[in-house]
């Protein structure tokens, strides 16, 4: 199992949207999302082939404006592990 640790820097009128597409995706978890539309989650895919393809996914979305890899060496996600 590979697993990324995202932050989707969504438009933050549409932050709602996106994180309701996330929640729906298998082996997504939506740890938090902000006012200003920043989106923390984290991905679960079999290889690095499908972490890959989810990826393009989500950067192809218009509601999407960047996506960053967070560190997994330290709980960036203030504890949401």
């Amino acid at each position: 199992m590979k697993t990324v640790r995202l932050l989707i820097k969504a438009k933050p009128e549409r932050a709602g949207a996106v994180r309701a597409q996330l929640a729906s995706l298998h082996g997504v978890k939506v740890h938090a999302i902000t006012t200003d539309g920043r989106v923390f989650v984290t991905i679960e895919r079999e290889n690095e082939r499908q972490l890959a393809q989810e990826l393009e996914y989500l950067s192809r979305s218009p509601d999407v404006l960047d996506t960053m890899e967070v560190d997994g060496k330290e709980n960036s996600f203030g504890g949401a592990e």
